[in-house]
């Protein structure tokens, strides 16, 4: 999550909508990212007002669902 092509477009019209979808579904969800939670608002907002609250939206939809969180952090895969 976050690794993808960020752009307004990607945003807009694929992971809003899904997270928005598979949380009114109540469906389970498992992100895997680079980043931390709190990093979304900078990387899905870079690029105007309309895309910090958008960014926003993401992030409190994604917190409003946590259950359990796991941060994993010097691990070197070779």
């Amino acid at each position: 999550f976050g690794n993808e092509y960020i752009s307004d477009f990607t945003r807009d019209n694929f992971i809003l909508p899904l997270i928005s979808e598979r949380s009114k579904e109540k469906k389970i969800t498992v992100f895997i990212s680079n980043y931390h939670l709190d990093d979304i608002d900078v990387v899905y907002g870079l690029r105007s007002k309309a895309g910090q609250l958008k960014a926003r939206q993401i992030k409190s939809i994604i917190k409003a669902n946590i259950t359990q969180e796991y941060y994993l952090d010097g691990i070197e895969t070779y």
